[in-house]
């Protein structure tokens, strides 16, 4: 059986017109009625009902054209497969990423895709989980990374967990929550601006049962504006801590001391579409966000309140030597620029 008939039965099936399905699959009339004729003799059975003077697809037409569907869905993946295992440096990866993610690994990673496979093509998609997840679903990307939250058991795609990071909020060294002394509470945010990147319901939803109703007054995906504009004003950006590293050791942002009532880890996770295999490039690209983000949940450990508070006062004071928690984030930042210490 050829799979060419299989189209033509798709194609009159699909578009219930017998002048278009000729058109779409550039055969006469004649012709795609003589191929439908050759298809139903040789699996012996009628395929449409034909007693109304229309063509109507009976149970029979109905259950090949489902097994259609699949035969050329697993050709697309064959011809994909193969073309993808040609070479990386004949490929293309299509790539989503959540804002924070991106921030936190797309430099590194990209540097070492383009330096090592200078012909790959790569096109990045930065975007929230629910758009990034969308775009997965429709085939409009080969990977994404983003928080999994976001995922719903009939989403149909395969996850596979990575290692966490932690999240927290930092704000300019002279804000008024780190002249308290004290730890802050989500309750002391109402009167300070709050910028996030958007975030998963889950943790919307932490914060509202946390008595936070709007736990963002600013949403924006752009990373490093959040960070801009907490180091020129009064704004609290809660982001990826280890992004913020560098900004931290300059003296320009702090983390603020903050008891959370709810988690502050990361949720990061590698997803594609469960039908689908992997193909080298996204291999590839698998192997270097899981080694970063392992080697940035090493370091990105949690300082504890005596050096946050150390750290603290050390940005208020010049002269003051660089403490534990400098050092941490130096070795962080280090480890996120330079791809020699991974």
């Amino acid at each position: 059986m050829q799979t060419r008939k299989l189209e033509h039965l798709m194609a009159l099936i699909e578009m219930r017109n017998f002048r278009k399905a000729s058109d779409a699959v550039h055969l006469s009339q004649p012709a795609l009625s003589r191929s439908l004729r050759t298809l139903e003799l040789e699996l012996d059975v009628d395929l449409f009902d034909r007693s109304h003077g229309d063509l109507t697809p009976n149970e029979f037409g109905r259950a090949v054209y489902e097994h259609a569907r699949r035969i050329q869905f697993e050709l697309r993946e064959l011809d994909r497969t193969v073309r993808r295992m040609k070479g990386l440096e004949e490929g293309e990866l299509r790539v989503g990423l959540g804002p924070m993610v991106a921030a936190l690994l797309l430099p590194g990673v990209l540097v070492e895709l383009v330096t090592k496979y200078p012909k790959l093509r790569i096109i990045v998609n930065i975007a929230s989980g629910k758009a990034n997840l969308q775009m997965l679903k429709e085939d409009r990307l080969d990977v994404a990374v983003f928080d999994t939250r976001v995922v719903e058991a009939r989403d149909d795609v395969t996850i596979e967990e990575l290692p966490q990071h932690r999240f927290g909020f930092v704000v300019r060294p002279g804000h008024p929550l780190l002249a308290t002394g004290r730890n802050a509470f989500l309750a002391d945010f109402k009167d300070y601006p709050l910028g996030a990147p958007t975030l998963p319901p889950p943790l919307m939803s932490s914060a509202r049962q946390a008595g936070l109703d709007q736990l963002q007054t600013v949403t924006c995906d752009d990373i490093a504006t959040l960070l801009r504009l907490a180091a020129a004003s009064d704004l609290v950006a809660l982001v990826s801590l280890p992004v913020a590293a560098s900004h931290i050791l300059a003296g320009t942002l702090a983390e603020l001391p903050i008891e959370l009532p709810f988690d502050t880890q990361s949720h990061i996770g590698f997803m594609h579409v469960a039908a689908r295999t992997l193909g080298p490039a996204a291999s590839l690209f698998l192997d270097l966000i899981r080694t970063r983000l392992g080697e940035l949940a090493v370091v990105g450990r949690a300082p504890t309140d005596s050096t946050r508070w150390g750290a603290i006062r050390a940005l208020a004071n010049p002269c003051t030597s660089i403490n534990k928690t400098r050092m941490h984030w130096l070795e962080c930042f280090n480890r996120m620029t330079d791809p020699a210490l991974g």
